[in-house]
């Protein structure tokens, strides 16, 4: 089996580091990077991605079900990579809970760094952004992996991501690349 990770994917790593160092001057060591939006302004984001989907949210309800069983967070954001669901089981094992992945919290690259969400909705595909390859070291713990979701039209909707905490397991990226994928279509 050939590998999961493309050249461009690696490529695409590098260059939201490159970005992240020199065009937003983000700090790796930053303690509490995430931003997070009050519950009162996303309501209307999930809102709009309900609607976009008509309606629809089985595929959010089955990732959910998937993501509580393996020991997963789901994180359904909207296009501006903002969270407006989050399923798991609870704190993570082995770490500091889930550092900052909240309802509310904002994955945009500017202000999150390299991070699965914001991969996906730069790249228009799946990717997996394993634990060393966060921008931010407090988000070093994870691996997660993004794929956008979109509408009929192809319009970009969101995106989901199934995060756990990274074991260095290539199977475990490669199950949530493929359940994500699945669940995207």
């Amino acid at each position: 089996m050939g590998s999961f990770i493309t050249a461009d994917q690696t490529d695409a790593i590098a260059a939201s580091w490159d970005r992240c160092a020199r065009q937003r001057n983000l700090r790796r060591d930053t303690g509490r990077p995430i931003l997070r939006l009050q519950f009162s302004e996303v309501g209307p984001r999930l809102e709009q991605i309900v609607e976009s989907a008509g309606g629809r949210q089985g595929f959010f309800q089955h990732l959910a079900s998937v993501a509580g069983e393996i020991g997963h967070c789901l994180v359904v954001t909207d296009a501006d990579g903002v969270s407006v669901r989050i399923e798991h089981c609870g704190a993570t094992t082995g770490s500091d809970g889930w550092n900052g992945i909240a309802v509310g919290s904002c994955w945009d690259e500017r202000v999150a760094g390299t991070n699965g969400v914001s991969m996906a909705l730069r790249t228009g595909h799946a990717v997996s952004v394993r634990g060393p390859e966060h921008y931010f070291s407090t988000l070093r713990q994870f691996a997660c992996t993004g794929v956008p979701v979109l509408v009929a039209n192809g319009g970009m909707i969101g995106a989901i991501n199934l995060v756990s905490v990274d074991r260095g397991n290539r199977a475990d990226y490669l199950f949530c690349q493929q359940e994500l994928a699945k669940t995207a279509h």
